[in-house]
């Protein structure tokens, strides 16, 4: 006669586990108080680090407890060549060029010496 036809089990559908959801690290409080940013964790130290030698606009000398900094880059199609950073005395802005130097030197001027201010005043050019 007929032959029965087999029927299959239903398969039982696999449910991931939800995945947990991870803190993200907390930031540490930043300083005001130090003279300059510390180099990020990873990166290389310095090959220079000290006064600013550059000549300011103006002939001007450089204000007290400004840093320079000059890191050598470690790989890619640029390797060996330098990168400068000068570093504010008080909340330790680092600034990238000479002409955002003098950017932030006049806005500190017409600040009258309040960092964050002159940031800020910067940030709305």
């Amino acid at each position: 006669m007929y032959a029965k036809k087999k029927v299959a089990a239903p398969k039982k559908k696999v449910v991931a586990a939800p995945k947990k959801k991870v803190a993200a690290p907390k930031k540490k409080a930043s300083n005001p108080a130090k003279s300059a940013a510390p180099a990020k964790a990873g990166t290389a130290p310095p090959i220079f680090e000290g006064v600013p030698d550059e000549p300011l606009a103006g002939g001007g000398s450089w204000p007290k407890g400004w840093i320079k900094r000059v890191f050598e880059r470690k790989g890619g199609a640029t390797n060996g060549r330098a990168d400068r950073y000068w570093y504010t005395p008080i909340q330790a802005y680092k600034l990238r060029s000479m002409v955002e130097v003098k950017r932030f030197l006049d806005a500190l001027a017409a600040a009258n010496g309040d960092e964050p201010k002159a940031k800020q005043t910067m940030k709305n050019y």
